[in-house]
């Protein structure tokens, strides 16, 4: 028998409810689109809309509860999105709250979040398990794609995180080429805290935000783009704005109800054409070095080809297929390096020196340390950075409180999954989000003894220097992870480029020591900013203030070790 039309089915079973209500959405729907609709249509359609949604969430989010122990607001009447937002504001104290509770006894514990339940890892050899075992067992990518289905940080081939050669360029070209390279990026962050810092006679008051960001952003692209374009305020200007607004808007998109996804992406990062802005600044750029690399020929290319990112991705991009050999598929690639190196670094940056400012009785140990390494070492060398401990003790430890992304290793299980450590036997079914607790991992008594509360920065220097096995040493210092640090994630996809990040660090890090005293204002009364949470991120504060003043010893530092070039004075 033919299906009788929707019209003619009882508006009062269910199956004529549905067809009856499916029939209304749509027609309002095609009166929006052929522009018939009056406002009263639009919000009857909206108002059709949201109840359909808000059911079917429910329903989705109660069907993927997970069966552990709980943490945060009860589940009751709208209890999951009660929860979920009280998590939006309070992360930090909910996910401690459920790691005091049962760290002890290695329990995982699970949390509501606005859009998913979230699993958190206590255990640290289950945390070490989640970090390396296989990607079709427990994905990461998988993981970032759901979350991030309708916010792609780039064009689709990246967003879906097929294409990631630039990724390898990082592992392949950058880490392996440090030494090669220092000497610029010291250079340019040189230049950039001159030009940066303005500072008048004794101390000057200075917002350190809008300082270190210019700095970072500078010294990055030295290697990144190279001279002179590291210094196009213009493009700097567009990797910092896109890099702040992506790492903002990927979260609040996240929030949001599925309908609404792609509206809010649009109105929050995609109406600003950032990407295009940089494509018309750096695809003559990749235009002009693939001329070079056809005119000189392989063999002379290879022995004369410029040292950075844009020579590197170019070799990569011509081992694949033709679509990422375009100049907008390389400049995707660039855009990507800034998104991820200047935001973090930038951070992390301002952490540490609001760490050294409450505590200015490490200041003066560093920089002795700075100076007689340097002398040991024959000036800025790679060598001489590897063997600052105490330098690289203090940024470890402003990592171990202060790490950027409080939650790591996010992951989701591809399959129902049983972990094969633990004192806990864990068992997820699939489609399960699962993650390690960052900052409540490194605030562990257990782990980080009595003083783990307390801002130690030569904790880890302390502990290397009583070591007797360099590989033992080396599993502490600041670029290093393993399953009770975990500032860079911990193992098959830790941070890439933490080692670049690193070096970038110390070598700011020891020009500011050097040329400049640093405090807090008198108001601050030796206390730092608050640091700021919202879901799994933390941020120091961008409106504070750090004080300035030019250090008498800098005339003769400065020309110690011929290391700093003329251009900055």
């Amino acid at each position: 028998m033919d299906q009788l039309p929707a019209a003619s089915l009882a508006p009062d079973s269910p199956q004529g409810y549905a067809n009856h209500l499916a029939g209304l959405i749509y027609t309002q729907t095609m009166e929006i689109i052929e522009g018939k609709a009056t406002n009263v249509a639009i919000l009857y359609l909206m108002i059709l809309l949201i109840p359909i949604y808000g059911v079917y969430g429910v329903y989705q989010y109660r069907k993927s509860y997970i069966d552990l122990p709980y943490v945060g607001i009860r589940p009751g009447l709208f209890g999951s999105w009660k929860a979920g937002y009280y998590y939006l504001h309070n992360s930090a104290d909910v996910v401690w709250e459920g790691y005091q509770k049962y760290a002890r006894e290695g329990r995982a514990f699970v949390i509501s979040t606005p859009k998913r339940w979230l699993v958190f890892l206590t255990d640290p050899d289950q945390i070490a398990e989640l970090a390396m075992v296989a990607d079709h067992k427990i994905g990461f990518y998988e993981a970032l794609n759901m979350k991030n289905k309708h916010n792609r940080v780039a064009e689709p081939t990246l967003g879906d995180y097929i294409n990631t050669y630039h990724v390898d360029v990082i592992k392949s070209q950058l880490t392996p080429r440090m030494a090669s390279i220092l000497p610029e990026i010291r250079q340019e962050g040189n230049v950039a805290w001159k030009d940066t810092l303005k500072l008048g006679p004794g101390w000057t008051k200075v917002g350190i935000w809008e300082v270190v960001i210019q700095v970072v952003s500078r010294s990055a692209n030295r290697c990144f783009v190279g001279l002179p374009l590291c210094r196009n305020q213009e493009l700097l200007d567009i990797f910092r704005a896109y890099a702040i607004r992506t790492n903002e808007v990927v979260y609040m998109i996240d929030l949001a109800p599925r309908l609404f996804q792609p509206i809010l992406e649009w109105v929050l990062l995609k109406r600003f054409r950032l990407p295009q802005r940089a494509m018309k600044i750096l695809e003559p750029v990749f235009e002009e070095r693939k001329r070079m690399r056809e005119e000189l020929g392989q063999e002379r290319w290879d022995a004369e080809k410029p040292n950075d990112s844009v020579t590197w991705i170019i070799d990569a991009a011509m081992k694949k297929d033709e679509h990422q050999q375009t100049n907008e598929q390389m400049s995707w690639r660039l855009i990507w390096l800034n998104f991820a190196a200047i935001h973090t670094t930038s951070m992390s940056t301002l952490h540490i020196l609001y760490d050294l400012a409450a505590n200015p009785e490490y200041v003066n140990p560093l920089r002795e340390e700075i100076i007689s390494t340097m002398d040991k070492h024959g000036g800025y060398t790679k060598e001489a950075l590897n063997n600052m401990l105490k330098l690289d003790s203090c940024l470890r430890e402003s990592q171990r409180w202060n790490c950027v992304v409080s939650i790591v290793i996010s992951k989701l299980t591809m399959c129902d999954y049983t972990f094969k450590s633990g004192k806990v036997p864990l068992h997820l079914p699939k489609g399960t989000f699962i993650t390690a607790p960052a900052t409540a991992t490194h605030l562990s008594e257990e782990l980080y003894g009595p003083d783990a509360h307390i801002w130690k920065g030569f904790r880890f220097s302390e502990m290397r220097e009583k070591m007797t096995n360099p590989e033992e040493s080396s599993k502490l210092q600041a670029a290093a992870t393993s399953k009770e640090y975990l500032a860079f994630s911990h193992g098959k996809h830790a941070c890439t480029g933490r080692f670049f990040a690193i070096y970038q660090l110390k070598m700011l890090l020891i020009y500011c020591l050097l040329r400049y005293d640093i405090r807090l204002p008198e108001d601050r009364h030796g206390k730092r900013p608050d640091n700021r949470y919202i879901l799994g991120r933390r941020s120091a504060d961008i409106g504070g203030s750090l004080e300035f003043r030019e250090r008498k010893e800098w005339n003769e530092l400065k020309t110690r070790w011929g290391e700093f070039d003329e251009e900055e004075d």
